[in-house]
């Protein structure tokens, strides 16, 4: 189960963009995104004539070795995470394009897990990208459609991941009462679509979301607008 759910959270920091972004050029110049055919069908079907076919390209050593479980173990994931939750299945994203299978998603997810890398080694994506300014006005837009709250990017929460292997002597500064075991804390926005535009992760567990806030970078953008070096434009 633990398992499961470390897959499934990491399968939803893997989202692949549909869009390349822009840089803006000045703060009252607002560029729009640029629609990259990743040809997502495509990449699919190799995808399964190479591991998941009946007569696979690799056989069932080469399977083991890049994935490092069986065929039959990671197909057993991929079908009780689909039903888990309709993220693991293909659907349209929040502009009605087709998303990636439940197979593309759960390969990004545990080949991640499996060497221990992080998600920008597994594709030239970048991924827990900033916002520019189109990307605020359409955040803007899409939480008062929903929200009727002006002025809104996101909601920011903390979650807790347990430290199993937390050494004995920094066990009191990264457990707290509620919990009764050693977390680190990962601090997170994420839009209506799981696209994350900010994370701050490996504060200890005994601090509150008060705590992480006053050390996170969130706000440093909107100071360096006020000092005169835009990035956000409110």
């Amino acid at each position: 189960m633990f398992f499961a759910n470390a897959v499934l959270r990491t399968g939803q920091i893997l989202i692949k963009e549909e869009e390349e972004e822009e840089d803006v050029s000045s703060e009252n110049i607002i560029t729009r995104r640029i629609r990259i055919n990743r040809d997502r069908q495509g990449a699919h079907e190799k995808l399964v004539n190479d591991y998941f076919s009946d007569e696979p390209l690799y056989n069932d050593e080469i399977f083991r070795c890049r994935f490092r479980m069986s065929r039959r173990l990671f197909t057993r994931i991929a079908n009780d995470l689909a039903g888990l939750d309709p993220f693991f299945t293909q659907r349209p994203d929040a502009r009605n394009y087709e998303g990636f299978t439940t197979l593309q998603k759960c390969t990004a997810a545990i080949r991640q897990l499996a060497y221990g890398t992080v998600a920008d080694a597994l594709d030239d994506k970048k991924y827990l990208r900033k916002p520019n300014s189109y990307d605020v006005q359409q955040l803007y837009q899409a939480y008062e459609a929903r929200h009727g709250f002006p002025g809104m990017l996101g909601s920011i929460d903390c979650m807790h991941w347990a430290w199993h292997n937390c050494p004995t002597a920094w066990r009191g500064q990264y457990t707290r009462g509620d919990y009764g075991h050693p977390t680190l804390i990962l601090e997170a926005v994420a839009s209506q679509d799981l696209w994350i535009w900010h994370s701050f992760f490996g504060l200890p567990g005994s601090l509150n979301d008060l705590n992480v806030l006053y050390q996170s970078a969130i706000f440093t953008d909107v100071e360096w607008n006020r000092s005169g070096h835009p990035f956000y434009n409110f």
